[in-house]
């Protein structure tokens, strides 16, 4: 026994050394499918387990609570008591706006944690001040800023204005690729709603009463692998822990939150009451005081009236006197002007007369006596005269009097108008005061008492976007294992298949002679079975090391334009590796034990005799005389062997079949993804660019896009809401939307316009959340609002999730804040003075051109290259190990024939032509199958690793056709080359041979 096993050993050995061809196309078979399916499946867990240790390594949470009313102490004890729950760490969280380089950016700013969510510190060090910050990586990068720069900040609730950069940080929050379309950090209602960057500052920074959310961890968690369904099933009973307390605590939140904010109402309701009445009572004794004043005043003008009054009759009484002594005067200088020198001469006279002793005459008498009564009238007057003086002295000074009396009235009454016109300032911006302080205790009230019930939202890590992208997409690379790796097999089975029946017919009298000297079945299996399993072993156990090492590191070099984790790292997955063997072993070795038994169940006698040669028959074709007989013998005996052997044929088509599938899938996921940009912006959304706003209102946008560069545009309200846990664009518009984005229905590809009863949503948007048309949906904004719409139509896109909305439909603030508008033709230096011509306006925080986001995207999209690559390369060296299997295994069975038609003088052309011609046609036959094939096998790939925020395009490109159908070419000219060797050693002394 043991003699025959040794004999059996060392026969295989022959047989290796002797079949060394065949034995090693079965191992690169072996290899290449244990090469991709170990490989392939490895990658989905190297990068699910590679995802895990970064989180464990910064200690990423487990579970989200979010509250509508934030999180309060009292909230974060309660869930630290919760069972199961580690720890539990509250956030601040602000989203600020800050300018560089006159654009505006947005930056998400929480606060820096010791035990959980802890990001890795790059450069620098940790923020301690409040006025310290840390930032990623893309703001030194892309922004320019160095540690020891600082940021100024606008409309925060943080206590600075501005931060120094003390570090530069990396964290497990953030790994999505920081770059293109990928590089966006979460949605905002700050700014244009992305947020740009991520940084962190210590608690101190934040002038917030309560934590936006809160982060937990949960015992045992981070033990378990994240996304596994032990890590899942433990997350899922913590989840419903919390659920339990979730209404008692937001009803005790909402009191609380309503208590304070009455008591902050009513606080506030008081001091403004006090102070109005402090003002009014304030007021009140300025109007007494005034109104004293004007009393004094009007005694005082009365007062003075009455002087006046006197002073006038004073003066009236004067000047008549005056004017009567001036009358009587100017009688008195007419008529007597001498009268002195009259009534001296006339006394001199009545003197001289009275000495003289003559008595005068009466008329000198009368003369005298008239003189004498004039002089009296003279002195009468001169009395007068005095009077009136000293009576006008006297009102002189009463008039100077009067005059300072009045002087200082008006000055009085000059500081009384001063003070009323103060008084009646004051009592205005009272009143104006007291209607603001009304209207905002009124304003006040209305928000206490439209304070939302208190709404917990628990999120585990699923719930996060580029989390749940990432798990998909290692989802979708695990389905796609599941594929690839049965055409690697199936090719296997049916070059293993054939390649063993070859080795086993070649053989035949070598088993009957075993049979006949004794060996026993079992026995003559096992050199076979030794054969295909050493070359499996071998193949296997190189394919899976080689397998988890270069496929894994090459798919995720793939992903790295959306992800970007610390480190990528490789597991070692004996299992896996040992599950591709076993398949292997199976596919391989299974196939040849079936064809060993097939031959181990005849006689002796009959496999010491070769298989009789089929039968040589008319084929179909000959009784088509007009074509057949205008072939020549080649190409008849050419078609005649296609025919006859059926079942090499079928593998060659078979083998070619898949390889060309394959090659065509590489091509066909490039020509999927690689238009994506410019279908979604040239077909869907037709602009140039678009402009984000800020408090712009139509007639400041009509007024900033009035410029000859701008053709037309568009007034867009752009809101982030979340639909089923999908984040969602929500595109509010006239009309007038549809000069830029066109709506395409998804079945009937007709033109759609906006309607005014209901909304348009994108199909991959329906396709994840199962919507039809006619259903109505919820979605919930930034701000907690929900809105119940009916969908009126299901459009086609391919990036990211949108739901159009007729501005007719929509009852919040319509205020655009985004604009989409068409240009005339600009140069490159054209749309960069426009941009900064529209930047100029505090209103536009920034400008984007659709051409540098389309060349931005196909630049990552280049990396895919890598895809096709990796799968052109596989399936060309399949193609090539089956076609040169299949070519020598032709070769051999027709060895005898080969010779016979050298001897008769077929020159080496003509032999290759003769046996090459087959291998040709087969393989056109291969790829014409192989390309129709390949249709299908690229809409299955492209199925499988599709991923959530894109829809792909479904279509192969008529280069790929062409380009796969030269690489399989190519490979059957190669074989066919190397077969031209093979044929050339062939002796033609074998012919003459006897084959009894």
């Amino acid at each position: 026994m043991v003699k025959m096993k040794n004999q059996i050993i060392n026969n295989t050995i022959r047989s290796i050394k002797h079949s060394f061809m065949r034995f090693l196309s079965l191992l690169i078979m072996s290899m290449l499918g244990v090469f991709v399916f170990a490989g392939l499946q490895a990658t989905a867990p190297d990068m699910i387990q590679s995802l895990d240790h970064y989180f464990d390594l910064q200690h990423v949470y487990d579970i989200k609570v979010t509250s509508t009313l934030g999180m309060s102490e009292d909230d974060i004890k309660t869930l630290s008591k919760v069972k199961g729950v580690k720890e539990v760490t509250g956030v601040y969280q602000n989203d600020a706006l800050f300018k560089a380089d006159g654009d505006d950016y947005v930056i998400r700013l929480t606060n820096y944690s010791n035990s959980m969510n802890t990001p890795d510190l790059i450069q620098g060090v940790l923020p301690k001040k409040k006025n310290e910050i840390v930032v990623e990586e893309k703001v030194i990068n892309e922004l320019g800023y160095q540690i020891g720069d600082t940021i100024t900040f606008e409309n925060t609730n943080l206590k600075e204005e501005k931060y120094q950069i003390v570090g530069v940080v990396k964290s497990a929050l953030y790994f999505n690729a920081a770059i293109g379309v990928s590089g966006n950090r979460g949605t905002t209602n700050v700014g244009k709603g992305t947020v740009d960057f991520y940084g962190f500052c210590p608690d101190s920074a934040f002038n917030q009463s309560a934590y936006s959310y809160a982060f937990l961890t949960v015992k045992g968690a981070d033990q378990l692998t994240t996304s596994s369904h032990a890590y899942t099933t433990l997350i899922d009973t913590v989840i419903s822990r919390i659920d339990a307390i979730k209404d008692k605590e937001e009803k005790a939140r909402y009191t609380t939150v309503y208590n304070d904010a009455m008591s902050s109402y009513e606080e506030s309701e008081e001091r403004v009451q006090q102070t109005l009445s402090k003002t009014e009572n304030e007021l009140s004794n300025a109007r007494k005081q005034l109104d004293a004043v004007k009393e004094q005043l009007t005694t005082s003008e009365k007062t003075l009236s009455d002087a006046k009054a006197q002073l006038d009759r004073s003066k009236k009484q004067i000047d008549e006197g005056y004017v009567k002594y001036n009358a009587t005067l100017k009688t008195y200088h007419l008529e007597n002007t001498d009268l002195n020198v009259q009534l001296n001469e006339l006394t001199n006279t009545l003197d001289q007369l009275e000495r003289s002793g003559v008595t005068p005459s009466s008329s000198i008498y009368s003369e005298y006596v008239a003189l004498l009564e004039q002089q009296s009238l003279l002195q009468t007057l001169i009395s007068t005269k005095s009077t009136l003086d000293e009576k006008n002295n006297l009102y002189q000074g009463s008039l100077n009097k009067y005059n300072d009396q009045y002087a200082t009235y008006l000055d009085a009454l000059s500081a009384y108008s001063k003070k009323e016109e103060t008084y009646s300032s004051s009592y205005h911006t009272y009143i104006e005061a007291k209607e603001d302080a009304e209207a905002e205790l009124s304003k006040g009230l209305e928000k206490v008492e439209a304070i939302n019930t208190c709404n917990w939202v628990i999120n585990d890590r699923s719930d996060y976007g580029t989390y749940s992208d990432f798990v998909n997409d290692s989802d979708s690379i695990s389905n796609l294992s599941k594929i690839f790796p049965v055409v690697f097999y199936a090719v296997a089975v049916l070059v293993s298949l054939i390649s063993m029946n070859r080795m086993v017919e070649d053989e035949r009298e070598e088993i009957g002679t075993l049979k006949s000297l004794g060996f026993s079945d079992h026995h003559i299996m096992i050199k076979y079975i030794t054969f295909s399993l050493l070359a499996t072993l071998l193949g296997g156990l190189i394919g899976g090391n080689l397998g988890v090492i270069i496929i894994p590191k090459l798919i995720y070099s793939i992903y790295t334009i959306l992800f970007d984790l610390e480190k990528f790292m490789l597991f070692k997955h004996i299992g896996m590796q040992l599950s591709g063997l076993v398949i292997a072993i199976i596919c391989v070795c299974g196939t040849t034990v079936y064809t060993v038994l097939k031959e181990l169940k005849e006689k002796p006698s009959d496999l010491l005799r070769p298989k009789s040669p089929k039968a040589g028959k008319r084929i179909w074709l000959e009784k088509v005389d007009f074509i057949w007989s205008r072939l020549s013998f080649s190409n008849k005996v050419t078609i005649r062997n296609i025919m006859r052997y059926k079942k090499r044929v079928l593998v060659t088509v078979i083998g070619i079949i898949g390889c060309s599938a394959l090659v065509l899938s590489g091509f066909g996921i490039k020509d999927a993804i690689v238009d994506i940009a410019e279908t979604q912006y040239g077909h869907v959304f037709d602009y140039d660019a678009s402009a984000y706003m800020l408090n712009a209102n139509d007639k400041t946008v009509d007024n900033i896009f009035d410029n000859d560069a701008i053709k037309e545009y568009v007034k867009i309200k752009s809101i982030n809401t979340t639909l089923d846990a999908t984040n969602v664009h929500l595109l509010v518009s006239n009309s007038d939307i549809n000069q830029m984005v066109h709506f395409y229905d998804l079945n009937t590809k007709a033109s759609l316009s906006l309607p005014e009863d209901g909304v348009l949503i994108t199909d991959k948007l329906a396709s994840l959340n199962h919507i039809e048309k006619g259903d109505e949906i919820s979605f919930i904004d930034d701000a907690q609002h929900t809105y119940h719409v009916k969908v009126s139509g299901i459009v086609e896109n391919y990036v990211d999730h949108f739901i159009f909305m007729n501005a007719s439909m929509y009852q919040g603030d319509k205020t655009c804040n985004v604009v989409y508008f068409n240009t005339v033709k600009l140069s490159q230096t054209k749309q960069n003075q426009l941009s900064q011509t529209l930047l100029k306006n505090d209103e536009v925080i920034s400008v984007s051109y659709i051409s540098s986001m389309i060349e931005k995207v196909s630049n990552m999209l280049k990396s895919l290259d890598k895809v096709v690559l990796i799968l052109v390369v596989l399936a060309s060296l399949l193609s090539f190990v089956v076609l040169y299997n299949l070519a020598n295994i032709n070769i051999n069975e027709r060895k005898r024939e080969v010779a016979t038609i050298k001897v008769l003088g077929f020159y080496d052309q003509e032999v290759d032509s003769y046996i090459n011609k087959e291998m040709i046609i087969l393989t056109i036959i291969g790829i014409v199958i192989g390309l129709i094939a390949g249709i299908f096998l690229t809409r299955i790939v492209v199925s499988t690793v599709e991923i959530d925020l894109c829809r792909f395009i479904q279509h192969i490109r008529c280069t790929s056709y062409i380009y796969a159908t030269l690489i399989s070419m190519s490979f059957t000219i190669i074989v066919s080359i190397v077969t031209h060797f093979i044929l050339e050693k062939i002796d033609m002394v074998d012919s003459l041979k006897s084959i009894e």
